[in-house]
């Protein structure tokens, strides 16, 4: 393929480009630079053309620019720079207690619970030390009511009166001789009898007349 069939073939020839390459430049330039000089500056014009066809084709292979997209909600206007809450602390801010207002209200927050916490452990104690002086009061009114009551005091002098007939009568069968198991145990019946029907007596006397009620 001759130089004329090549250029046609290829992209337009600078005039630089076809001055180097022309048979009789490079004709001239050999007589008057020499065959070596003259093939390096027919070269140098071909390294040019293909740098510059180089360059064309990496600007022609680009891909097209990203359109930029310019926001135009209002919301982002509300958000706030983190920048503003930046704030110069003194020297001494590692030793400080408390450091920032978040934990002095979570401080002060904790404080009025145990606060509360202890008022309320003081208002029960009290409530109950109250109740107990109050039941201690009531047990000592109703054994008062009690030891007052007529009920009671037959209660009494019969068990007494009991005891006194069994051991006298009991003291006279031993000097006698005739204190026999025969004899003991009819008068644990006796007594048990005894036992039952003061029981029941009590009982209704207690419910007919309570301890503590006044008479009309």
């Amino acid at each position: 393929m001759s130089y004329a069939e090549a250029a046609a073939r290829g992209p337009p020839q600078s005039e630089e480009e076809v001055s180097v390459r022309h048979p009789t430049t490079v004709v001239k330039l050999q007589q008057r630079h020499g065959e070596e000089d003259a093939q390096l500056i027919v070269l140098r014009g071909c390294r040019g053309r293909l740098s510059r066809g180089n360059a064309d084709r990496s600007y022609n292979s680009r891909a097209p620019p990203v359109p930029e997209i310019i926001p135009t909600d209002r919301s982002v206007d509300s958000l706030i720079d983190v920048d503003t809450g930046i704030a110069v602390v003194p020297a001494d801010f590692d030793k400080q207690e408390v450091k920032t207002e978040t934990q002095a209200a979570r401080i002060e927050l904790e404080q009025e619970a145990k606060r509360k916490s202890a008022e309320e452990e003081a208002r029960k104690a009290t409530a109950e030390a109250h109740l107990a002086k109050k039941r201690k009061k009531s047990a000592k009114t109703k054994a008062k009511e009690i030891s007052n009551s007529p009920v009671l005091l037959i209660n009494s002098l019969l068990v007494t009166a009991t005891a006194g007939v069994l051991g006298w009568m009991g003291y006279k069968k031993y000097q006698a001789g005739q204190l026999t198991w025969k004899v003991v145990g009819m008068w644990t019946a006796g007594v048990a009898g005894v036992t039952a029907a003061d029981y029941f007596i009590s009982s209704f006397l207690y419910k007919k007349y309570p301890p503590g009620q006044k008479k009309n």
